[in-house]
């Protein structure tokens, strides 16, 4: 499903691993 709407923005697969890792480090901050 994110995969799918991923291509549907055309987003490249380094923005998406770039995107979750501004997440994963948001998540460490609190």
């Amino acid at each position: 499903m994110v995969s799918k709407a991923a291509k549907g923005l055309g987003l490249s697969r380094q923005a998406f691993y770039r995107r979750m890792e501004k997440f994963a480090i948001e998540l460490n901050k609190k």
